[in-house]
């Protein structure tokens, strides 16, 4: 998180890197994972140490770190790694949308993510991919692409999240004010198991059953039992324990997978009421003229008159008794009255599919 953190790195000297390493594995001598963000960010400094512990003969445990994609490249590196006994690298791959690559900013291609993952195994190294589904640019094909991507590239383990507005980004800053951050403030639900974002695309309950859905499928039993009969017993076992841990979070989160759906019925009926208006606003457009200074006020006092109408079928829904309504309602209001205004600035043929559509950004 570069706008949270800054862009600087802060590192141990080598010779406390190393005196936390040997006092680590004193301690138990069990598996290391490196909390780094990226490991490998300083390859150099990375070199030397592996190289230096190689060369003390200290004995290092499997151990597990996180690396972006680029690490891949550089393939002395990852024998080296390999020679020091690393098991397993986390990678976050992202997204297998090309799109939802160019929205995050990554400098990366689904082709390069497979050129990497291929190293990665080939250096004897297995692969935890992540992947971040919900963006503006992801549909249901997405999750099915994921998955699919997921089996064929040979990844170990993966991870499927939601996307989750932490707060400080851009992205955060955008859809706060876009009113698409449903459960601000319940902080608990912030851990990207639970879907807290109004996608584009697909809807919240879609995104959370999707994720969900990914998960068992990935760590299914029929998986596991395929890994057996090719006597690879650790991918065998890893897949039964996925599938353990993914019912048990789907099952903790049973109550607010509930939420969602009752929070996208309401959305639903909030989609019926804007097409409403937009058809009684397309009638009085026509009749009002919009394109003279006249026909603008007559049409701006005609849909303050919409959005209280709006405002009733809110009222009328209840949504305090909808799990996160207040905001549902924040985001509909928001949507429905920036294209009323749309409609009283610009002339009436290039504006009137503009309501018509109202509904599309509120509910995909």
């Amino acid at each position: 998180m570069i706008e949270n953190f800054g862009r600087g790195f802060r590192f141990l000297s080598d010779d406390a890197a190393v005196a936390l390493i040997r006092h680590t594995i004193q301690l138990n001598g069990k598996r290391i994972f490196f909390g780094d963000d990226i490991f490998a960010a300083n390859r150099a400094r990375t070199t030397r140490i592996l190289e230096r512990l190689l060369a003390e003969g200290v004995r290092m445990p499997r151990w597990f770190a996180q690396v972006r994609v680029e690490t891949a490249q550089y393939r002395e590196l990852l024998r080296l790694m390999k020679r020091a006994n690393c098991a397993m690298v986390f990678v976050g791959l992202e997204s297998v949308n090309e799109e939802t690559l160019k929205l995050f900013k990554k400098h990366v291609t689904l082709e390069k993510n497979r050129a990497a993952i291929a190293a990665f195994n080939e250096a004897g190294i297995r692969v935890h991919g992540m992947f971040v589904l919900g963006s503006d640019a992801d549909t249901s094909q997405t999750l099915t692409e994921t998955l699919k991507f997921a089996r064929d590239s040979r990844l170990t383990t993966v991870q499927f999240f939601a996307l989750t507005a932490l707060p400080g980004p851009p992205l955060t800053r955008r859809l706060a004010e876009e009113k698409r951050i449903f459960a601000w403030g319940d902080w608990q639900l912030f851990d990207a198991q639970h879907a807290v974002v109004c996608p584009a695309r697909i809807s919240p309950s879609e995104l959370q059953a999707g994720i969900f859905r990914l998960s068992r499928q990935f760590y299914s039993a029929s998986e596991a039992l395929r890994y057996l009969i090719h006597g690879r017993w650790y991918d065998f076992a890893i897949r039964l324990r996925g599938s353990f841990l993914t019912r048990r979070i789907e099952r903790d989160s049973a109550s607010y997978t509930r939420a969602l759906d009752k929070f996208d019925h309401v959305r639903a009926a909030l989609t019926a009421e804007l097409d409403k208006l937009a058809a009684k606003a397309r009638t009085k457009l026509r009749e009002f003229g919009v394109g003279f200074e006249d026909g603008r006020a007559r049409a701006e006092a005609y849909f303050e008159d919409l959005l209280r109408q709006f405002d009733l079928t809110c009222d009328q829904l209840n949504l305090k008794l909808v799990p996160y309504g207040q905001a549902l309602r924040e985001m509909a209001s928001k949507k429905l009255e920036k294209h009323l205004r749309a409609l009283t600035t610009e002339p009436h043929k290039r504006t009137s599919s503009n309501l018509a559509n109202a509904h599309d950004t509120l509910y995909p």
